[in-house]
């Protein structure tokens, strides 16, 4: 402490500079730790949504690998979505949503009224609800930080915004059911954390968003069956054939499953086995084991873009930290919503597991995000002022 009166510097100084420089070269492996577990998922994905397709795909006359194909498709798009983002500078890239609120809406509309438009949105194609619930999160992202900032007509801003999520949760609601209702209001709530929110708000628009989905849930006609799902039955008749079957697939599985291909609930047992019960037919494959590193893989990629929100926040960046939550949130609360529904705890139809549930469009989307999520990790990662 005496050497280096003069220059007024302290070991507090020295501990501050090692534990931000100690931060800094942390900060390298996050990138390539997310690509790696990102590539994981995506190929796991393809392999085992063949595993769990291809019987299907023989019985409709198609080819083996036909679901595989398209799922292929799918990601190679998200890829190309991901690698045009990177055209774009960041102050251009947090005004998509302007391009992208009105086509959800559009999609919205003509999956809620097939019938009056004469347009049916194919199973294939995008889902219009999991698009606006994305929508959401870049509208949200984009312009609740810039909100935070500024003093004047901040209430009415909250208002304004409030309004908007509502009207974007109704749409998917009516769209997509009471899951990407869900969906939307949950990766709206978790933005408010990194745009600098008290966690009192936080709780509170928790609190918020269950009390109105047990509305939802009241004024929904399949909520007696939902609600029977949930308290603990042991009658098999309150279940429906695809749940049970779920769940004896998961059990057959024990803890290290029957191994890969030789799985019997996908020959024609469970109906969706390559879409809302892919889970299934991995858990009995692969058993409790492989469960645990599935599980261990989607947390890391949840845990590596909360560290890249930090590390926006530290640098200023409101709109980088809030998005970063939120396109990861779309992406792991899908992810327990349909583990949760394949083990009968919380059954909400429509929530895809993704990579590994089939929709080309899904996948485009999952994989575009994981795109956009890597530029995000990989340029905070490396410290790079030029992202900004």
């Amino acid at each position: 402490m005496l050497a280096y009166r003069d220059q007024a510097v302290s070991y507090d100084d020295f501990d501050k500079v090692r534990l931000e420089s100690k931060d800094s070269s942390s900060g390298l492996f996050s990138p390539f730790t997310f690509l790696v577990i990102s590539i994981l998922l995506v190929l796991s994905g393809l392999y085992f949504l063949y595993s769990a397709s291809y019987d299907v795909a023989i019985r409709l006359g198609y080819e083996h690998y036909h679901y595989l194909s398209l799922q292929a498709f799918g990601a190679l798009s998200g890829i190309f979505i991901s690698l045009f983002t990177f055209l774009f500078s960041y102050k251009w890239l947090h005004r998509f949503y302007f391009v992208m609120i009105p086509i959800a809406i559009t999609l919205l509309v003509l999956s809620i009224f097939p019938n009056y438009f004469g347009i049916v949105l194919s199973e294939v194609s995008l889902n219009p609800a999991l698009f606006g619930a994305l929508s959401n999160v870049a509208f949200v992202g984009s312009t609740l930080p810039k909100i935070k900032k500024d003093q004047e007509m901040r209430g009415f801003s909250y208002i304004g915004i409030f309004i908007c999520v509502m009207l974007m949760a109704t749409l998917c609601y009516l769209s997509g059911g009471i899951a990407y209702f869900l969906l939307v209001l949950l990766s709206s709530a978790v933005m408010l954390l990194p745009c600098g929110f008290k966690r009192i708000y936080f709780y509170l628009s928790l609190i918020f968003i269950f009390s109105t989905c047990y509305l939802a849930f009241a004024l929904d006609p399949s909520s007696s069956e939902i609600f029977s799902r949930i308290l603990p039955i042991s009658d098999s008749s309150y279940y429906d054939a695809n749940l049970y079957l779920s769940l004896m697939a998961i059990k057959d599985g024990g803890l290290f499953g029957c191994g890969v291909g030789n799985g019997i609930y996908k020959l024609g047992l469970i109906n969706g086995i390559e879409r809302e019960y892919v889970f299934s037919s991995f858990c009995e494959e692969m058993g409790l084991l492989g469960a645990v590193i599935l599980i261990i893989l989607f947390l890391s990629y949840a845990l590596i873009c909360l560290r890249t929100s930090k590390r926006a926040i530290k640098r200023n960046q409101g709109k980088i930290a809030a998005l970063s939550v939120g396109m990861a949130s779309i992406i792991i609360f899908q992810a327990i919503g349909n583990m949760l529904s394949a083990l009968g705890i919380f059954p909400l139809s429509g929530l895809s597991l993704p990579f590994f549930s089939f929709s080309l469009g899904d996948e485009a989307l999952t994989v575009g995000i994981t795109g956009v999520l890597y530029r995000y990790t990989y340029l905070l990662g490396r410290g790079s002022e030029k992202a900004y």
